[in-house]
Order: structure tokens, then sequence, then C-alpha cells
């Protein structure tokens, strides 16, 4: 892909020295970006980053990395987002690897590139797995409510794409998983990284079966207010039947009903 204009943008809150590590990484690319921004949200800035040359700050109220990143696309330029995490980093070819892996004759206004992360405990280093997207046929939406495997320091996306679409701050959870389901439903074509370019450090943390259930209500919510048929969200509910407990799932499968019922006797 020929003539290709990159905007990066780095939320961070308070992490000087990762976000220091992150902006060298996006510094060594073999194909420098047009344009690094900064998105800082901490209440009395960073200590150790200013405006330079090579980057630019934004100040933030947002109060979370997914506002900053809707702020940072709000101030962005370039006709194509890069996203990266402050506590990550990109190997080299990143950038080089995404403008390779368009295959000629893609719509350039509906690209989702999702670069394939290698994944390292964040308190030991130590590397973990390896997240590649998988091959998204029929329902792309569905297979990525289901499993997302798009990691968001490896997205690269058209601006135009992000204009449209932004991350819901009203969702408590599950901010990336719930926009990647609505790029898609709006015609981006998702293509997956062949190479790891991206190191991703998790951390892990306490995640409740209740906050998973209500991440998995709001997503099923989501595909029917994007049109999709009952038997399609139905499938995406059966995945999570399988993946969360048996009493659960019928006992929202019957409230569903029930629901749908008195809606047709009301009719």
């Amino acid at each position: 892909m020929d003539l290709v204009t990159v905007s990066v943008i780095i939320p961070t809150h308070r992490q000087d020295g990762a976000l220091q590590t992150a902006l060298e990484s996006v510094f060594a690319q073999i194909v420098q970006p047009d344009e690094v921004i900064v998105v800082d949200d901490s209440a009395d800035g960073l200590s150790g980053c200013a405006d330079s040359p090579k980057h630019r700050i934004v100040r933030s109220q947002a109060r979370s990395a997914s506002g900053s990143r809707n702020l940072g696309v709000e101030h962005a330029s370039s006709e194509f987002i890069a996203f990266l995490d402050d506590d990550d980093r990109w190997l080299p070819s990143h950038l080089e690897h995404f403008k390779e892996s368009v295959p000629p004759g893609t719509p350039r206004d509906r690209v989702l590139f999702a670069g394939m992360a290698s994944v390292f405990d964040a308190s030991t280093g130590a590397q973990i797995s390896q997240s590649a997207p998988r091959r998204l046929e029929g329902r792309p939406a569905i297979e990525i409510a289901k499993q997302n495997r798009i990691t968001t320091s490896g997205v690269i996306a058209s601006r135009s794409l992000l204009q449209r679409n932004t991350f819901d701050l009203d969702l408590a959870r599950q901010q990336d998983r719930d926009l990647w389901v609505r790029l898609v439903a709006d015609g981006a074509i998702v293509i997956g990284g062949a190479l790891p370019t991206v190191d991703y450090f998790w951390e892990p943390r306490r995640v409740t079966a209740r906050r998973v259930i209500q991440g998995n209500r709001a997503m099923a919510s989501r595909l029917r207010t994007l049109g999709y048929s009952r038997p399609d969200v139905l499938k995406y509910e059966m995945y999570n039947y399988a993946a969360h407990g048996k009493r659960r799932f019928l006992r929202r499968v019957r409230l569903d009903n029930t629901q749908e019922s008195c809606a047709t006797a009301d009719r």
C-alpha cells in the first residue's frame, strides 16, 4: 500500500517510564509515522515528557484510556490511526508489516489491521502466548464478540472508520471488543498480521463472574442493536453457555423468551 500516512495515538496515565519505552519503540520503526500524539489524562501532567519535534501532548479530562483514544482521533490528521498503550511496545517492523499486509485493491477507508502480539506477564516479563486474530469468515462480528483476539496496541484503522465509530465510554468493560464489532458491522475489513510485531504486557486483574456476565449481556444487546437476527445472537449466547455455565445461560434465555412473549402479547 503506497502513500500511507499514519498517526500514532498513545493514551497515558502517570506512566512516565513505560511511556518513554513505548515512544522509543515508535521512533525505532523502519517506516516512520507521520504524527505521534500522546494523550495524557493525569491531573498533574507528565513529569518527564514534554512536546518535542517528534511528538505532541494533548491533555485529556477523560480519565480513561478509551476516552483518551477518542480525543486522540479527534486531533489526528493522517489517513490511518495506530493505537499503542503506554505499557506496550512495537517491534521495529510493525508499521512496515502493516503496509505490506493490506492486499492490493482493498478499500482504504475500510481497513482494520490487527497486528499479531506476543503476550508477556507484566510482573515477571515472561512470555505467555501469542495473540493472533483468527480468520473471520461468515459472521465476523459474531466471531469477535465470542472471542476477541484483537489487541488494541496492534490495531491500525482508517481514520474515517474511527470518526464514525468511537469507543463507547458508557460501557463498564470490554470497550475495545465492542468497538471492533461495530467497525466490522460498519464494513471494516479485518486484516490480520502474519508476524508478531507487538509486545503486549498483560496484568492479571480480578474479574468477577458477575462482571463477565454483565459484559456478555451488553454485547448480546449490542448485536441486537446492530440488526443481527435472534439465531445469530443465540449462537453468541450459546458460546457463553459453554464458557460460563449452563444454569445462568438458561435463566437468561428464559427471561428473554418471557420478555419477547410479553412484547408480542402487547401488540
